[in-house]
């Protein structure tokens, strides 16, 4: 008797421990939205570019939900000319799109963002810093539009 009872207690303790990996994994799983019509001041950090006072630099971002993301072309009705040093290091996101008003990006700029599968940049980028995209490890599409 004993022995049924001790049995049946371990199938409850393995059936729950599996119900709660399958969970976890679901969890964990769930594609992260993706970027609508949102201000930018709720997902970026950015400033004046001290080189041109009508444009602006994106220095880095606050939220990382989006697993698209499409930096805008302005903030404040001024243009996005640069992209700062380290503005998305360690990012989560498997997308990013660069306008053409971007014409810099900042040294390690996306440095180890793991999930970075597919990255379009516009042909008006001059400069590209030092290990923009270092340790982007899935980065598999660069599209360059026009």
């Amino acid at each position: 008797m004993k022995k049924r009872n001790l049995i049946i207690i371990i199938c409850i303790v393995t059936c729950i421990a599996v119900a709660s990996a399958v969970l976890t994994a679901f969890i964990l799983s769930r594609p992260k939205q993706t970027q609508a019509a949102t201000d930018p001041s709720e997902i970026f950090y950015y400033e004046q570019d001290p080189d041109d006072a009508n444009a602006i630099i994106i220095t880095g971002y606050k939220k990382d939900i989006f697993s698209e993301l499409n930096i805008p072309a302005e903030i404040d009705n001024k243009p996005v000319t640069k992209i700062g040093n380290s503005a998305f290091a360690n990012c989560s996101m498997t997308s990013v799109t660069i306008p053409a008003s971007v014409t810099s990006i900042g040294n390690n700029a996306f440095d180890s963002c793991k999930n970075l599968k597919t990255i379009t940049l516009s042909v008006n980028l001059k400069s590209i810093g030092g290990s923009a995209f270092e340790n982007c490890d899935n980065l598999i599409n660069i599209t360059i539009s026009s």
